[in-house]
């Protein structure tokens, strides 16, 4: 699963063009490389919600992109 979460964040990061996201993930996911144990536990756990979001991507719209990574964020976010 790490594999394909790092791949998608890659063709995100390739996607938007951005030169400053591209090195800036490289860096984090060399640093990750070296903490194994927090990169599985930074992957969320529920791939519906990955997928919602690759396909929103892949279909060019920008509202249910955000809409996915919105829900992304939020399932990560401890209970207030």
């Amino acid at each position: 699963m790490l594999a394909l979460y790092d791949e998608l964040w890659r063709e995100i990061v390739v996607g938007a063009g951005n030169l400053a996201y591209r090195l800036a993930l490289n860096s984090l996911l060399a640093a990750l490389a070296s903490f194994p144990r927090l990169a599985i536990a930074l992957v969320p756990d529920d791939p519906v919600r990955l997928h919602a979001l690759g396909d929103a991507i892949a279909a060019g719209d920008p509202a249910a992109a955000e809409s996915a990574a919105r829900a992304l964020l939020e399932a990560d976010e401890p209970p207030a």
